[in-house]
């Protein structure tokens, strides 16, 4: 494993909170787009648990453009095993192509 700087910077306006999740990638765009997806993911649990926020996680398919198709299907395997351990639902749009690609990589239930 690749030693990279990671931090979360919290500033807290008067009328504003603004968040910064960062993992130093040499401008991979990847690797900062699975930040993303992390906080997000993390966000909506700690939201969740405190009855705080909606019983589900939403993503559009352009979070994962420019991301390895081993981890789409890594990060779509923790999406599904977090949302069942925690009760969330995960949905993500995603081109058909893109999917199977995911889908090559692992398994992933599909729920219709």
């Amino acid at each position: 494993m690749l030693d990279r700087e990671a931090y979360l910077r919290i500033n807290a306006g008067t009328h504003s909170l603004e968040i910064t999740a960062h993992v130093d990638s040499r401008d991979s765009t990847g690797i900062n787009k699975m930040v993303i997806f992390c906080l997000d993911l993390t966000a909506a649990v700690l939201a969740h648990r405190h009855g705080g926020g909606p019983d589900f996680l939403v993503h559009g398919s352009h979070l994962f453009d420019g991301v390895d198709d081993r981890q789409v299907t890594e990060a779509l395997r923790l999406a599904a095993e977090v949302a069942e351990q925690e009760g969330l639902q995960y949905i993500c749009t995603f081109n058909s192509d893109k999917l199977q690609r995911a889908r090559d990589g692992g398994s992933i239930r599909r729920r219709t």
